[in-house]
């Protein structure tokens, strides 16, 4: 548990300032892919994040899917004793960060809901203004170490993107197949 907390506060630091603003979620994976199905309770169109009093408040603000449309959800998430940021939605929701760099975050997720059924996800989070490739290898990686199937990716348009614009969604597909040399 020290070396998880080790582990979290380090990307916490270098995530730094450059954790506040807008981002969107790119991906989102599930031990439990209902979940995370148009329409699912944890389907979150992440939108924007802000740090607060040292990293021990992070308001976020997200987008779920409700009967065909989309609702926005303002959140604080509070870190606890061990680095773990806990919010009340759809039961309790325990997150932390795995790994991040300026322009990705993939967070590792777990929601606790009805008689103590658990759902592990992880998110996969960019910014609105990409230069760097997908980190698609890192997010298989951090999915295996999760024990959650890489099969269960699903990939979120951005409803602001070309590519939602244009119809074409499948791009984020295109570079897990070309990363995965599939």
């Amino acid at each position: 548990m020290k070396l998880l907390l080790l582990t979290l506060l380090g990307v916490v630091a270098c995530a730094g300032s450059e954790l506040d603003g807008q981002w969107i979620t790119l991906g989102i994976l599930a031990d439990n892919p209902e979940k995370i199905q148009v329409g699912g309770p944890l389907r979150f169109l992440l939108r924007h994040i802000e740090a607060t009093d040292d990293f021990q408040v992070l308001n976020v603000t997200f987008d779920i899917e409700e009967n065909g449309k989309c609702e926005e959800y303002r959140f604080q998430a509070e870190r606890d004793e061990n680095g773990v940021y806990i919010l009340l939605y759809s039961g309790k929701i325990y997150c932390i960060i795995l790994w991040a760099d300026q322009q990705y975050i993939v967070f590792y997720i777990v929601n606790e809901y009805e008689k103590g059924q658990v759902t592990d996800l992880i998110l996969l989070v960019g910014r609105v203004q990409r230069s760097s490739p997908l980190p698609i290898k890192k997010l298989e990686e951090l999915a295996k170490s999760k024990g959650i199937p890489f099969s269960s990716l699903q990939y979120i348009p951005y409803p602001g993107g070309e590519a939602f614009r244009n119809g074409r969604t499948s791009f984020f597909l295109m570079a897990i197949e070309s990363a995965l040399g599939t």
